[in-house]
């Protein structure tokens, strides 16, 4: 029985084009991992010290240590339900794939949803910590 990935690859690639083979790729694991990383991390930092201020060192550190737990804690829960679907015979590379494989397009689509909104939050974070500081 072919899986919902499956099925949804050759309607997609008859959409957008055909893929680049990986080794036709112009931007390297290693360069992709450093955007990402400076763009998750670096607000995160540039902020700390004033919300540090802000809210007093014990609630900052209890605040800080909490979103931790729970940001790791859910990192896991993905891991362990890309691992489950892979040991199904899905084909998971992507944050999207899992949603598609759980809950279908619909699934799909709010990772996707989720993933933007997540990126515009660390954007327009950059842009009022620049603001206010240049």
């Amino acid at each position: 029985m072919d899986s919902p990935l499956e099925r949804a690859s050759p309607s997609a690639a008859g959409q957008y084009g055909t893929l680049l083979p990986p080794e036709r790729h112009t931007v390297s694991t290693f360069q992709a991992g450093v955007a990402l990383f400076k763009a998750v991390v670096g607000p995160g930092v540039l902020f700390l010290p004033s919300a540090v201020k802000n809210a007093g060192l014990v609630s900052a550190l209890g605040v800080s240590l909490v979103c931790g737990v729970l940001a790791i804690w859910c990192l896991l829960l993905v891991l362990d339900t890309a691992q489950v679907l892979r040991r199904n015979g899905y084909t998971i590379k992507t944050m999207s794939d899992i949603g598609l494989a759980v809950y279908g397009v619909y699934g799909q689509v709010m990772v996707d949803v989720c993933v933007v909104i997540s990126q515009l939050g660390f954007c327009i974070a950059y842009c009022v910590f620049v603001a206010e500081n240049v």
